[in-house]
């Protein structure tokens, strides 16, 4: 159906003739079989929606118009460094959150972490995990340009309207809550004057309790107490 994903850094091709060829289905090769992708590109293209919200230092000014880039800037300087990726197929929903841009050095040689989430009409995972994460990216593209403009043409009114169609096609899947005892997974997004990561993570603290010990994954790491 479609697929919208964030990122800091990008690189169009990688994203266009690996990530999005992948989800499309592309079978053709940009490499090797030239006119035959492109016909192909444009083919599988034309039935999906596709977009990705980039910081704006780095958007690409050369892409393919079969997908929308849309330029995040944060206010006062900050920039959009969160890398969540959704994916909408007929019946599923695939969440992706983790450490890597969409660049090649990040799938293919880097270490890097990603947390998978599976939504269906018989998923053991709460629908409002899926609903969090749908806010978020809703959010992230009001910092990109035209999001004030009332329009029923253009990347904003695209993005809104698939945003909208994916929350409508998991509305009537079942929902469960997390059972007692089993471990949660909570989306914790950063906002400007929002509640910071430490906030959030008291907030979700059962009441009168705190945190004896916390693991914290991540590819870099520091040596020493620091």
């Amino acid at each position: 159906i479609g697929c919208v994903a964030t990122t800091f850094t990008f690189q169009a091709p990688f994203f266009e003739e690996e990530c999005l060829a992948r989800f499309a289905g592309i079978e053709t090769d940009a490499q090797e079989d030239g006119r035959a992708y492109v016909l192909e590109r444009e083919e599988k293209l034309a039935q999906l929606f596709s977009a990705v919200l980039v910081d704006h230092r780095q958007a690409a000014p050369k892409r393919n118009l079969r997908w929308h880039l849309l330029p995040v800037r944060g206010p006062r300087g900050g920039i959009m460094h969160a890398k969540v990726s959704v994916l909408v197929w007929e019946h599923r929903i695939r969440v992706l959150v983790g450490s890597a841009n969409l660049t090649e050095p990040a799938y293919r040689r880097n270490f890097e972490h990603m947390a998978v989430f599976e939504f269906s009409p018989d998923s053991d995972l709460p629908l409002e995990l899926l609903t969090e994460v749908l806010d978020f990216v809703d959010r992230v593209r009001r910092f990109a340009p035209g999001a004030d403009k009332a329009t029923d043409v253009g990347p904003q009114a695209g993005l809104a309207r698939f945003l909208a169609q994916t929350r409508a096609r998991a509305r009537g899947w079942q929902s469960v809550g997390w059972r007692r005892g089993d471990v949660r997974a909570v989306f914790m997004p950063v906002f400007p004057k929002g509640p910071s990561l430490f906030e959030q993570v008291q907030r979700e603290m059962p009441s009168q309790t705190g945190a004896d010990w916390a693991w914290v994954t991540s590819p870099f790491f520091d040596t020493g107490d620091g």
